[in-house]
């Protein structure tokens, strides 16, 4: 298995993708991808460009997503197009206390998978093209 370190521009960009989720921004997440792009989520529908997913983010924030890990073992960059292969995990934010009573957000992973994520170099920035997420769940499987 190539264990290849993503390009800087790559890890920037899925950096600030996850910085974007972590904020609930779900208009600066849906700006990491093109304008055209597609976004292939486990158990959904194809999502198709940059408006529905933006309706895709905005109701996983809602949901209260509130995180997006992504790990790559593998990150090839070719002339203005770059593939990267890993593992995600989603947390969600729930509010816990500690033993005095202190309420604090904690992050809870709800979903883990692997991704394939297809970026495009446009006008100097990569932003997703092709995003499929592959959940290690099976349909119906008790996730707690």
């Amino acid at each position: 298995m190539n264990h290849s370190q993503p390009a800087e521009g790559l890890d920037q960009a899925r950096q600030a993708f996850s910085a974007a989720v972590a904020r609930r921004d779900a208009r600066a997440a849906a700006a990491a991808y093109a304008e055209q792009a597609r976004l292939l989520p486990p158990l959904v529908d194809l999502v198709e460009g940059r408006d529905q997913i933006l309706a895709f983010w905005q109701a996983g924030v809602d949901s209260g997503i509130a995180g997006v890990d992504l790990q790559p073992f593998e990150c090839i960059e070719l002339p203005g197009v770059a593939y990267e292969v890993g593992r995600y995990a989603i947390s969600t934010s729930v509010e816990a206390s500690d033993t005095s009573g202190h309420v604090f957000d904690s992050a809870r992973v709800v979903e883990r998978g692997r991704y394939l994520t297809v970026h495009r170099l446009i006008d100097g920035r990569w932003q997703r093209a092709v995003e499929m997420l592959t959940s290690d769940h099976q349909p119906g499987e008790n996730r707690s």
